[in-house]
């Protein structure tokens, strides 16, 4: 598997059952490993030249974050991807991150708003699905970092791992790409002037559209 130069360094520190579970989440977000498909773990352990300890370890990681489902008698399955799901987990991220970023904007500082045009520059041209959904989660984590409350930063990062499942649908074109770019560019204009209320209304918008298009992509694929 081809890997982005940046992200070399991250999966030399991962321990193998990390590694696997990145190789085959990685997989499924691409649509290399359709729904319902079965992932045998001794097939897994000579593919990638690990023990069965580790596969397991990796199958159960997939499993808590819904990858994949474990049966008793079938082993692991690929999880489809469920449009109330994809809902649930976009209406959520409407309700938690706009007020996330209205309690951020009043204690950031020019240094916090210029590490997320940083990050926002990195991946204005980036068409990897992967790498444009790592560094787009990036983004909006770093302008919630300085919201006051851990425990509401760990809900939202959870939430990213919900819709790496979707990322292969829904940023496959030029087209998606540079209008989130537009919007990411207003919403981090509205922080760098302090104005906390246009900085969440204008992610608000945001979510929402990527809540309506969403639906019509996922309507498409499993029509």
């Amino acid at each position: 598997m081809d890997l982005p130069e940046s992200s070399k360094s991250h999966w030399n520190r991962l321990t193998a059952p990390q590694w696997l579970y990145q190789a085959l989440r990685d997989r499924i977000i691409r649509g290399e490993l359709a729904p319902g498909q079965a992932l045998r773990q001794q097939h897994l352990a000579r593919e990638f030249g690990l023990s069965p300890i580790p596969v397991r370890e990796a199958l159960r990681m997939l499993e808590a974050d819904r990858f994949v489902t474990i049966h008793a008698n079938r082993g692991a399955v690929v999880c489809a991807v469920s449009l109330s799901d994809a809902q649930d987990i976009v209406d959520i991220r409407l309700a938690l991150e706009p007020l996330a970023i209205g309690m951020a904007v009043p204690n950031m500082s020019q240094k916090d708003v210029d590490s997320s045009a940083n990050i926002l520059d990195s991946y204005a041209g980036v068409d990897d699905p992967i790498e444009w959904s790592t560094l787009n989660r990036r983004f909006h984590l770093s302008l919630y970092e300085r919201c006051g409350s851990p425990r509401l930063l760990q809900m939202i990062d959870s939430l990213f791992d919900g819709i790496l499942r979707l990322a292969h649908v829904n940023i496959s074109t030029r087209h998606g790409n540079a209008q989130a770019h537009r919007e990411h560019t207003q919403i981090l204009n509205a922080c760098r002037n302090g104005n906390a209320n246009e900085a969440s209304n204008r992610l608000h918008s945001h979510i929402d559209r990527s809540r309506r298009s969403l639906r019509a992509l996922l309507k498409r694929f499993q029509n």
